[in-house]
C-alpha cells in the first residue's frame, strides 16, 4: 500500500509538471508570435529606407557644396 501511495503521489507530481510545461509552452508561443509581429512591422516600416537615406545624403551633399560655393565665391544676386 505504501508503494502505491508513493506512486500515486509521484504520478500527481508528473501531472502537475506536465500541466505547467503545457501552460508555459502556450505562453512562450504567444510571446514568440508577438515578437514576430513586431519584427514584421519593423520590416514593413523600414522598407525602402536605404534609398531614402541615399537621397538625403545626396541632398545634404548638394547643400554643402552650395554653402562651400557661397563661402568661397560669395552670393550672386540675379537681376
Amino acid at each position: 500500500q505504501d508503494s502505491i501511495d508513493e506512486l500515486n503521489g509521484r504520478m500527481t507530481a508528473v501531472q502537475g509538471h506536465t500541466f505547467s510545461i503545457s501552460e508555459n509552452t502556450k505562453a512562450i508561443l504567444a510571446i514568440t508570435q508577438a515578437i514576430l509581429r513586431s519584427v514584421m512591422n519593423i520590416e514593413t516600416e523600414t522598407e525602402g529606407f536605404g534609398a531614402r537615406l541615399q537621397r538625403m545624403e545626396n541632398n545634404i551633399q548638394e547643400m554643402t557644396d552650395t554653402l562651400d560655393d557661397i563661402a568661397t565665391k560669395g552670393i550672386k544676386l540675379k537681376p
